[in-house]
């Protein structure tokens, strides 16, 4: 009788065991002291960002993970960060710089905020005119609804340079189309006037809807 064959079986049997509790690491330990995997950075970064806890190292952490090439969300995230108001300080200037760095790393939506702030001039000396239309372009070409949103309220608006009420159906149509309400709502007023499409109340009497049931409260009190 060999009575080696049942030992051997409880020792493979002890060490898969011994594995299967084993937890995976979180991000936070990932990325302890900001050189961990560049996912990592970013997914601690912006659990610090929700939750409001540590500012300060939540934009070291995405600042890592953009600069790290690999996640070009985290630029558009800390750009978000320093154009807004709230901590950390604002910085026009840096804001457009991640901006940058995220639109060349192929995020369409820091392509699509980087051309608003040329568009508007700041964080540069002047504004860009041609620069800012090709960039929000990218942005709306990228599925970026609100992006098209801006596109189109800018072509609208003649903020290029001109105006281009065909190129505002086109872009408020694609944003309305992928589900941002604010372009269903404003696709809506062009069909109620006839502006650059053929005047049909039906048509802006839906799209009207389509906005408010997206959430759109501007165009539930029409």
């Amino acid at each position: 009788m060999n009575t080696m064959k049942p030992a051997l079986f409880l020792t493979v049997a002890f060490i898969l065991g011994c594995g299967a509790g084993k937890s995976e690491p979180t991000n936070k330990q990932l990325c302890a002291d900001g050189s961990g995997p560049d996912k990592a950075c970013f997914e601690y970064g912006m659990e610090l960002v929700r939750d409001g806890s540590d500012i300060e190292q939540a934009v070291q952490r995405l600042e890592g993970a953009c600069r790290g090439g690999n996640t070009p969300a985290a630029c558009f995230e800390i750009g978000v960060l320093y154009r807004d108001d709230e901590p950390p300080a604002r910085d026009d200037r840096k804001a457009r710089t991640f901006f940058a760095m995220g639109c060349d790393s192929g995020d369409a939506a820091s392509c699509a905020n980087q051309g608003v702030m040329l568009l508007t001039g700041e964080g540069t000396n002047k504004p860009n005119l041609a620069q800012a239309e090709k960039l929000m372009k990218r942005g709306c070409d990228g599925d970026v609804n609100w992006a098209c949103k801006n596109l189109g309220l800018t072509y609208y608006d003649g903020g290029f340079g001109s105006v281009d009420v065909g190129k505002a159906v086109a872009a408020l149509t694609k944003g309305c189309d992928l589900d941002d309400g604010p372009s269903c709502g404003a696709l809506a007023e062009l069909y109620d006037k006839g502006t650059g499409t053929t005047a049909d109340p039906g048509k802006a009497a839906e799209l009207r809807k389509k906005s408010c049931d997206l959430g759109h409260q501007f165009a539930c009190n029409k």
